[in-house]
């Protein structure tokens, strides 16, 4: 078999083959191109995080479990290690958070028998 890389281009041959295939001389389509700087932001916009099934069933129980105020500041974010990490929109709900931890570990535990959690670390994600 002939090995592409080496053959050396023909080029009366290119011009037969292309009269014969009927290969046209296409301008390319004038674009007005745009800096990737510009068009990255917005595409990583539209690419989201892979969430845990866990998490939805969490995220849509939240409110319901813990109350308007503190679905309001908080949210789960994911789990790793059997710990749940817990975004804090606010800072000082972290500390308020913190002090009800055990509250919410035990609520989270008796209402959910399938996802094991047995920790709970608090993230500040600035909104």
């Amino acid at each position: 078999m002939e090995d592409i890389r080496n053959k050396i281009f023909n080029k009366e041959r290119f011009e037969i083959d292309k009269d014969r295939l009927k290969i046209l001389h296409y301008e390319s389509p004038k674009r007005d191109a745009k800096p990737i700087k510009d068009i990255l932001p917005s595409i990583i916009k539209t690419l989201d995080e892979p969430i845990q099934d866990s998490i939805l069933i969490l995220r849509d129980n939240w409110l319901k479990l813990f109350g308007e105020q503190i679905s309001k500041f908080s949210q789960p974010a994911f789990i790793k290690n059997s710990c749940l990490f817990i975004y804090v929109f606010h800072p000082g709900w972290i500390t308020e958070l913190k002090k009800s931890s055990k509250l919410i570990l035990v609520k989270l535990n008796e209402n959910f028998n399938s996802i094991i959690i047995r920790d709970i670390k608090l993230i500040y994600k600035d909104v």
